[in-house]
């Protein structure tokens, strides 16, 4: 039992490592302040901006982006996620916007709905190609070996797609 606490103890410490030497690279791509949004639709056609699970937690790293106003409001109450409308996406969405593309059929309807819709094509990150389509089941699970994978795909999706 103690080997396997101190296990843990030496994985929890190496992913940090990693973590920051991932942000501190990423760094001199993001400007500083900028801000970033997680949107999913689940239960049907229930839109959610993600709090403090999935994707989320990842990039509001200190070294990385920062939530929004309304989002950070959620953070601190704890919040995993908050339901919103596709009225009040333009309230949630950050510079950059990471949208998970769920599997379930209403859901992934859903998503594309909005993604043709005119409060979408306002917003700012729409406007300056900073949406980032992912495939909900690879980027948004908060488990170790998921955290540990995004490691390395977090910084070629920005590599290759930040303006």
């Amino acid at each position: 039992m103690v080997w396997q606490t101190e296990q843990a103890k030496q994985c929890l410490s190496s992913y940090e490592k990693q973590l920051v030497r991932m942000w501190e690279k990423q760094g001199k791509v993001i400007p500083l302040g900028k801000t970033a949004s997680v949107l999913t639709y689940h239960r049907g056609a229930r839109l959610f901006v993600m709090g403090n699970i999935g994707l989320a937690p990842l990039l509001y790293h200190p070294l990385g982006f920062r939530p929004v106003h309304k989002v950070q409001e959620a953070l601190a109450a704890g919040r995993a996620y908050k339901e919103i409308s596709a009225n009040e996406v333009h309230e949630y969405a950050g510079n950059y916007l990471f949208l998970m593309l769920p599997q379930e059929p209403a859901a992934r309807h859903a998503t594309e709905r909005l993604m043709q819709s005119p409060e979408w094509g306002n917003l700012t990150a729409v406007e300056k190609g900073r949406v980032y389509p992912l495939e909900e089941l690879v980027w948004n699970s908060d488990d170790a070996q998921t955290c540990e994978q995004l490691l390395g795909k977090l910084p070629d999706l920005l590599d290759n797609h930040l303006q």
